[in-house]
């Protein structure tokens, strides 16, 4: 079985493709004297995929 898509064109795909995937966590407590100001506690995720010559 033969491949439809000439090894040249395979090459720019591969060359142009690419992909990020980044992870934040962030836990945070702000005391002024006995008061709680900001509480925070979460994780993110953010993945990008690009094509570009």
């Amino acid at each position: 079985m033969s491949c439809m898509v000439c090894p040249g064109m395979r090459y720019d795909i591969a060359r142009g493709l690419t992909a990020n995937l980044g992870v934040n966590y962030s836990d945070s407590e702000v005391n002024v004297g006995s008061v709680n100001l900001v509480v925070e506690e979460g994780l993110s995720a953010t993945i990008s995929l690009r094509y570009s010559f």
